[in-house]
């Protein structure tokens, strides 16, 4: 009997004595804050901010916060549905990682910082086809260069709800908006002769140089990736699935604005898009 006692007394002060190292284990966990917004059709769906593990990624921080839903691609998890609501026909949930676009998976980005990650449920973007048309219609480059940037300026002060100075201090969004700008080169090209294989070809280039450039900055500007040549296939062949959203998006809405305008300048009375003048390029 004496044994028993003494033999539980021996476990007791073992279990007690190392209850202190697993606390201290527990707390010495480092933690980032995530902050986590969720809108679609510009409205707020849920905000949530929540200490999550040190490192791990953000498919899986928001998870913990709310009821998601994804399905298994060959470049990893895509998200379908979050707190019930499912982006279905032409729409997607875009990532947005501390203001920027996300160019890779939500897999694929890891939280090492205090992260500000918005998730939207998107149609394809019209940014680069405005840039297109932009460079087409207006007679001087540096007012279609004008007219891009202030309307992402607006898209993106009415997405977020604010412009920060490091909104600008970012790399990153630098790339974004010049990589967004470069379809303007494009003027001469369809203003010589306005056709749809010109038109789609334009649009598809526009894609290719977005594609590449966004995924540089990415690959040289964050901690993604490791900074060599392996780092760097690795990068863009996580983006491939984007790159063919950004395809399907150009195409789409190159078509629906230069259609448009063929339209209205062939088949309407509109003196603007007919006469000559110092700001509207006219084929006539």
């Amino acid at each position: 009997m004496k044994f028993k006692i003494r033999t539980l007394a021996f476990f007791l002060i073992a279990v007690f004595s190392l209850q202190p190292a697993m606390s201290f284990g527990n707390d010495s966990l480092e933690t980032v804050q995530l902050t986590l917004v969720i809108t679609s059709a510009d409205e707020i769906n849920l905000t949530a901010v929540k200490q999550v593990e040190k490192g791990i990624d953000s498919f899986e921080a928001i998870g913990q916060l709310v009821a998601m839903e994804a399905k298994e691609t060959d470049w990893g998890p895509q998200i379908m549905s979050l707190g019930g609501v499912k982006a279905i026909g032409n729409t997607f949930w875009a990532l947005y990682v501390n203001g920027s676009m996300s160019m890779v998976g939500a897999k694929d980005v890891i939280l090492l910082t205090d992260t500000f990650v918005r998730l939207n449920l998107e149609t394809f973007t019209p940014m680069a086809a405005i840039a297109l048309f932009a460079g087409f219609i207006f007679l001087k480059r540096y007012m279609a260069v004008i007219a891009v940037v202030v309307t992402m300026l607006l898209t993106d002060y009415f997405a977020f709800g604010y412009l920060s100075p490091e909104w600008f201090a970012s790399k990153s969004m630098w790339v974004v908006y010049l990589a967004l700008l470069f379809p303007i080169v494009f003027k001469n090209y369809l203003q010589k002769k306005l056709g749809l294989f010109r038109v789609a070809s334009a649009a598809l280039a526009s894609s290719t140089v977005f594609f590449v450039a966004t995924n540089f900055a990415v690959w040289a500007f964050t901690p993604m990736y490791e900074k060599t040549w392996a780092g760097l296939a690795l990068c863009y062949t996580m983006a491939i699935p984007f790159f063919q959203n950004t395809i399907a998006g150009d195409l789409i809405w190159s078509g629906i604005i230069f259609g448009t305008y063929y339209l209205l300048s062939s088949y309407s009375n509109l003196r603007v898009l007919k006469q000559k003048n110092s700001l509207i390029y006219s084929s006539n």
